[in-house]
This record gives structure tokens, sequence and C-alpha cells, in this order.
């Protein structure tokens, strides 16, 4: 394990949870796989993340794959799992969670609590306490004890994202127009369309 590449991501995401351990953990591994340095998988791979949880902090910081640079797609169905593929021929590997995320829904309920800011700051004291002591569960483990690893395939093409600008009619704000609608003859946003 690189100290140095877990501080990064800690310093990004602000401090240690189960989930970042994870995307940590899953990006350390592809880097492993690939022979690849820290953050530059994204001039070579995407990664196609099954949750839009705080492994995407983890997983961003070690590959340099984000959504910004069209390294990272967000396609949540609720798993703790990464697909990393090649870009060029869209080849690769999935990482799976293969322990629990937490190991009682107890910090669940206390997060719940702490987010809707109904927690007392004894239950506040013992979420962050729990967040941590998971963290450091799943940052112990061996690669064996933590992950299941399969080959992946994703169909990948990159696609275009920048294009000309149109003025809104009615905000008069900048829009990429393929996201402007012409209505009643005048462009609107989609703000501005509602």
């Amino acid at each position: 394990m690189n100290h140095e590449h877990l501080e990064n991501v800690l310093r990004f995401h602000g401090h240690l949870c189960p989930g970042v351990a994870f995307g940590y953990r899953a990006g350390l591994y592809a880097l492993k796989e690939f022979g690849a340095a820290q953050g530059t998988l994204r001039d070579t791979h995407i990664v196609i993340a099954e949750n839009e949880v705080c492994g995407l902090d983890g997983i961003q910081i070690m590959t340099g794959c984000t959504v910004g640079n069209d390294g990272l797609l967000i396609q949540n169905i609720g798993k703790q799992a990464f697909i990393i593929i090649a870009k060029k021929d869209g080849h690769g590997l999935r990482v799976l969670l293969d322990v629990p995320l937490w190991d009682s829904e107890h910090p669940l309920m206390l997060h719940a609590k702490v987010k809707s800011k109904t927690a007392t700051p004894e239950e506040k004291k013992e979420f962050f306490a729990l967040r941590t002591k998971r963290g450091q569960e799943i940052l112990s483990m061996t690669d064996d004890e933590l992950l299941k690893v399969f080959t992946a395939s994703y169909p990948y093409t990159e696609k275009i994202r920048l294009f000309p600008f149109k003025t809104c009619d009615q905000c008069g704000e900048a829009v990429m127009s393929p996201l402007i609608k012409e209505v009643k003859g005048k462009y609107l946003c989609q703000s501005c369309e509602k």
C-alpha cells in the first residue's frame, strides 16, 4: 500500500470511510494490474462506476479518470464495483467489493441522523468513529479477502462533448446547441423551458 497515494485520496475526500477505502483499493489494484502510475490511467482507460458514493473519489485520484476528462462514467446500479477498460479495445476488468461495505446497519442509521442533523453529539461521535474503523478494516484486508475481480468488456467510443453555443432568448445565458430547444420561435434553455 502506498501511503502517499492514500494521503492524496484522503486529502481530496476529506476523511477515511469504507467507501473511499474501497475506491482507493480498487484503483490501486487497477494500477498494479495495468502497470500504471497513480493518475495515469486516464490516458489509456476509462472507469465505469456502478455507484455514486464515496468510492468515486478514491478511484478518481488513483486512476486520474474523472467525469470532466471523460474518463469516469457513472452508471449507478447500487453496487460497490468499478469496471476499468482500455479505450483502445473496450477490454479490462471489473473490481467488486467482496465484503459488506458496512459490517452492520447501525452505522447507516447513525449516518442518516447525522445527515438530517438529528444526531446527538454522542451519536455523531460514534458514527465518525465507526466510519474510520470500518475504513481502516477495509484498508488492512488483502486483495483476496477484499475484492472479486472479473474480466470485463464494455463498448466504448469517444463522444463529442463540445458544441457551438446559442443564447437563450429568455435568460440570455449561453447554452450548448444540442441542449437548447426552439419553442414557439424562441430558443430556450432547459431552465427557462419549464
